[in-house]
């Protein structure tokens, strides 16, 4: 993830800083599925409704907790934001 994410911003063309912010963004993005039930983050089968609606959580779980370990604010966006969608369809905003 990180590497894409990379390579990604470097053919924007973003300055260094806005690189390094999602680098670590890119990086710690999947950090809220540690408040996700095990069952849920290893189940092999496709997730039941109910497990879909838990894991869109996991986006504002990290949000929150870079959030208080004073993660830059760009940084943190990049793991709210990643499962948004062009068209407006992802989570958690979509």
């Amino acid at each position: 993830m990180c590497v894409y994410s990379l390579i990604i911003g470097v053919t924007m063309e973003l300055k260094d800083e806005k690189l390094c912010h999602v680098g670590v963004g890119a990086i710690l993005h999947d950090i809220g599925k540690r408040a996700l039930p095990l069952e849920i983050r290893q189940k092999q089968e496709e997730l039941t409704a109910e497990e879909r609606e838990k894991m869109k959580e996991h986006t504002k779980d990290g949000y929150m907790t870079l959030c208080r370990e004073g993660i830059s604010v760009e940084a943190v966006r990049v793991a709210l934001h990643y499962h948004e969608h062009w068209d407006d369809s992802g989570c958690p905003l979509g």
